[in-house]
């Protein structure tokens, strides 16, 4: 739907000023009789106070488009002194221009609600003569048609305020300004209500995910069954007829990247290859649905020969078992004829069935027993003599067959509900986004305005 259309269809009253033209602008389109293209430099100037004597302590960041306070603690890099950053007032702009050309997708302009610091990488503007709201709206509007992206120049891709007081942005009369800004203020503010709700019911939904895993593969599926005590405080009771043991015992298969012998013998008989060759290299990253996949590796014959005992066939699970996506588990895909497991990760396959297995680990209580042999330090990592010693639970077949089905059914009702509610977030932020452009172009008057 055209997005005029798409408000009316949303029972929002849409009205049109009485006369347009063009504002020779592409990204702007047509605006309003009466309304002015100015540049930049006529709505704001650049503001360069150092805090210097370190007067000011109120440190705050720019991040997904909104200017927060900075917890200071000892995590993360530290400048020596702040007395660099630049002092700013509430409702300046501020602008992040670096580093155009490798990142794409983060919001580049805030606006601040109160007085502090701030990195003096960024570029802080003092609107002149303009609704602070109104000039943050159009930046804003800029900043999602991804406008600051053409201009840059440089090795780290760049811009100044030299390199944007030339832009052109539209400018209607002072009390068109604020109405627009009081319009946005408010509907902005329902959609993020809206969106922020859906959020926590997204969360809900996979916190109950978890414990319908959870309470399956600890308790089964039979709420008459009679109950013993496991014998694990975190597990409590388990269907009489289970029974815990080893995964060394329960397991045909449990091999990491390292088939034989050392690491000096890896590198030099392995060899990484960024174009489809004898077989490709299984990294987590290439499976697990988190953000856009990299580009794959391969290797050659020989390199799959000398790594055969982490060779897969798909439907092995696999672990990371370094870094932040440790207490992850995955069931691996067929994505290539033939495919070896890639540094980081341990695989394994069960006496038993494998799916069922896949669900203790996705369980609360799976998750926190790799989690529990990773270590406390800043880079989790456990190893595959660690993981053979954790004790699961042991169904009799027909019933982990049962719990995995039943699983397999009921997570993807979750899922499903889980992916709808992701869209209307989806939907929502494009609205906001279409909603704003809409409003600082003059496409539509708002209300209160004759």
């Amino acid at each position: 739907l055209h997005r005029r259309e798409a408000r009316e269809g949303q029972g929002l009253a849409v009205q049109r000023y009485e006369a347009y033209r063009d504002s020779g602008v592409e990204w702007i389109g047509e605006i309003p009789e009466g309304w002015e293209v100015v540049n930049l430099s006529a709505l704001a100037t650049q503001r360069k106070r150092k805090n210097i004597g370190s007067i000011e302590g109120n440190v705050l960041s720019l991040s997904y488009g909104r200017i927060k306070r900075r917890i200071i603690d000892n995590s993360g890099l530290l400048p020596e002194s702040f007395e660099t950053y630049n002092v700013i007032e509430p409702g300046d702009i501020v602008l992040r221009l670096t580093d155009l050309q490798n990142d794409q997708v983060s919001l580049r302009v805030g606006r601040s609600d109160e007085r502090g610091i701030i990195t003096s990488a960024y570029c802080t503007l003092n609107p002149n003569n303009v609704d602070s709201r109104y000039l943050f709206d159009i930046l804003a509007c800029f900043d999602y048609q991804k406008g600051f992206y053409g201009l840059a120049g440089g090795v780290r891709q760049g811009l100044t305020f030299d390199g944007i007081k030339g832009l052109k942005f539209p400018l209607p009369s002072i009390r068109e300004q604020q109405a627009i800004a009081d319009y946005l203020d408010e509907k902005t503010a329902e959609i993020d209500s809206i969106v922020s709700q859906t959020e926590r019911s997204i969360e809900l939904l996979r916190e109950y995910r978890k414990s319908v895993i959870s309470e399956a593969v600890t308790k089964g599926l039979d709420p008459d069954a009679p109950m013993r005590d496991s014998g694990v405080e975190w597990i409590g009771e388990i269907p009489a007829g289970w029974h815990f043991d080893k995964i060394n015992r329960i397991c045909s298969i449990v091999t990491d990247y390292v088939a034989s012998g050392s690491f000096a013998d890896l590198a030099e008989n392995v060899t990484y290859l960024d174009s489809p060759d004898y077989a490709m290299l299984i990294r987590t990253a290439d499976i697990s649905g988190k953000g856009s996949r990299p580009k794959p590796v391969f290797i050659d014959k020989h390199s799959y020969e000398f790594l055969a005992n982490s060779n897969l066939f798909g439907g092995e699970l696999l672990l990371p078992n370094i870094g932040a996506s440790v207490g992850d588990i995955y069931i691996v895909p067929v994505l290539y004829e033939r495919m070896s497991l890639a540094p980081n990760s341990i695989i394994f396959k069960t006496k038993y069935l494998d799916r069922f297995y896949y669900y203790f680990f996705c369980s609360i209580f799976g998750r926190e027993m790799l989690l529990g042999i990773s270590g406390a330090a800043a880079q989790p990592k456990f190893n595959k003599t660690d993981f053979k010693q954790l004790r699961v639970v042991v169904p009799p077949l027909p019933e982990q067959q049962v719990i995995a089905d039943y699983l397999d059914a009921k997570t993807a009702e979750i899922d499903s509900l889980i992916a709808d509610k992701q869209r209307q977030v989806e939907l929502l932020r494009e609205y906001r986004k279409s909603l704003i452009s809409e409003a600082v172009t003059g496409k539509f008057k708002v209300p209160g305005l004759e």
